[in-house]
């Protein structure tokens, strides 16, 4: 051994973790029906928090606000102490005073407060002493939900949001669609062509309803002026390489039990709305970790199959990225290289659970 290492002890090698996000519902809500409110066991959460070493981020997330567990601190407790890192995301109405206290004490790394409607006005005390008493490594995202009713405020959002000190603000879309109410609502153009199918250099000129597109202009201008960090969600449907909730390296558990590979994969019976058109989703479950072990549903050949398709897709835009940037690139070199790409693309289509669903077409 030498000196250095003498000196200061053989260095561990570095843990190599195979999930990015484990995105956890411990609160479930049907967005398909009035249905009551249910919770996951602790037996299930023990049950997946084994796994816990495996992971980069515990996520909360799902169809019911993960505050409303009636154990909900217990249980982030456990992932703080066990996970490298923990974020929430949260509708904002359990944030009173005394949950503020508690969350402080736990320090998740990201809590997002998501608002599907525009009540900023009603949470932004509660937000700004959240914002005032958070320790230094927690970060505070608002996400607002860009609707033909809603978007008209987003510059109002942005003048309330500035003076809370929260990190980012987001404007993203209703983008998973499952009724005719919500189709009629949505702000994004909603038609997928293959004009709009993988045509990455074409996407930056896309644009949207130029009323839309004016307001999100606005927003951003407000944002400088008042030094928010504000990222908005596109207006125009192109496919993306891979989807927000990174398929090939996240894995969604629901309150039972049950693995998907995002929430919206996760739901039975669903008729969604893609191209303006109602059809029938199928869902993609890969089983129960309360019957199969959760490594084993990790690496089940259906379910690598699947994560399989985003890799190569992956792949082939970072070979691209490398064989055309890593040396001056001129437009002649950019042209091959992307025709190379998109071939590469077209051959590694989505997966079918994945074409009909706005999140692959970045909006």
């Amino acid at each position: 051994m030498g000196f250095f290492s003498s000196l200061f002890g053989k260095k561990e090698p570095k843990k190599v973790r195979i999930i990015d996000d484990l995105q956890i519902e411990i609160v479930h809500l049907s967005p398909l029906a009035n249905d009551s409110e249910k919770f996951m066991e602790m037996a299930t959460f023990n049950e997946l928090s084994k796994y816990f070493g495996e992971i980069k981020r515990a996520v909360f997330l799902g169809w019911g606000d993960p505050m409303n567990h009636p154990q909900f601190f217990e249980i982030v407790k456990n992932a703080k102490d066990n996970a490298p890192q923990v974020e929430i995301v949260t509708f904002g109405t359990k944030l009173d005073s005394n949950n503020i206290q508690e969350l402080v004490k736990l320090a998740p790394d990201k809590i997002t407060v998501k608002l599907e409607k525009t009540i900023l006005t009603d949470l932004n005390e509660n937000i700004k002493n959240l914002v005032k008493q958070r320790k230094s490594n927690t970060k505070v995202i608002l996400e607002f939900i860009m609707t033909k009713d809603t978007i008209k405020e987003l510059p109002t959002f942005i003048e309330q949001a500035a003076p809370l000190g929260v990190d980012e603000v987001m404007a993203n879309n209703i983008n998973f669609i499952i009724s005719p109410e919500k189709n009629s609502q949505k702000v994004f153009e909603g038609i997928v062509t293959d004009e709009n199918r993988g045509d990455l250099l074409a996407q930056g000129k896309a644009k949207g309803k130029e009323e839309y597109e004016d307001l999100i202009a606005l927003a951003g201008k407000v944002a400088d002026k008042k030094g928010v960090y504000f990222t908005p969600k596109k207006l125009v449907c192109n496919e993306a390489v891979t989807c927000d909730y990174n398929p090939q390296k996240n894995v969604f558990i629901a309150w039972n039990g049950e693995m998907s590979p995002c929430p919206y994969l996760s739901l039975k019976n669903v008729k969604a709305f893609f191209n303006e058109t109602e059809y029938a989703q199928k869902p993609f479950i890969v089983g129960n970790i309360l019957e199969t072990n959760f490594l084993e549903l990790w690496n089940k050949k259906e379910y690598a199959d699947f994560r399989g398709i985003y890799e190569r897709r992956v792949k082939a835009l970072n070979e691209y990225m490398k064989s055309t940037f890593d040396e001056d690139p001129n437009a002649q070199l950019i042209q091959e290289n992307y025709k190379i790409l998109d071939q590469k693309l077209s051959e590694e289509k989505v997966p079918e659970y994945c074409a009909k669903c706005y999140k692959i077409y970045d909006v």
